[in-house]
């Protein structure tokens, strides 16, 4: 081996192989990503619709039937501020998912206005405080009829 020959053998990658691995990379750890956060949970909801008195909301299950609580917590939004509508215990509701769409109400008086609703979805039966299966916020206007 010549002197010139030594001096090219340890040369530096060029910049489209840096770029190309740097991609790659970053598409290993998007998908890595995806994988840790997709989890188990397989329940979609809709945004919920007010009408005679009754909140409803669309619950969607790619999963097998399970027995679930349903529990909405409503804030009315005012500007730059948040008030609660009644208290969780009395908007949490056993609800049978089954495979597809469920329906879920919620029984709550509402007065025109903008509201903030929080619809957090538990297994019916297990420990004292549960892991949440799914958690959803939806922004909804109640008008006037």
């Amino acid at each position: 081996m010549k002197m010139n020959d030594l001096a090219n053998y340890g040369s530096c990658p060029s910049g489209k192989t840096i770029i190309i691995a740097a991609l790659l990379a970053l598409l290993a750890g998007l998908i890595i990503i995806f994988f840790m956060f997709a989890g188990p949970s397989c329940i979609e909801a809709d945004t919920p619709i007010y009408g005679d008195g009754k909140l409803t909301t669309i619950l969607s299950n790619s999963g097998d039937n399970q027995k679930t609580w349903v529990q909405y917590k409503i804030y009315r939004r005012e500007g730059f501020s948040c008030e609660q509508i009644g208290d969780i215990q009395q908007f949490t509701y056993p609800t049978e998912l089954r495979k597809g769409n469920t329906l879920s109400t919620c029984d709550v008086m509402l007065t025109p206005g903008n509201y903030k609703v929080f619809i957090y979805i538990y297994p019916y039966e297990g420990q004292d405080h549960p892991n949440r299966i799914a958690g959803f916020i939806k922004d909804i206007k109640v008008r006037s009829i």
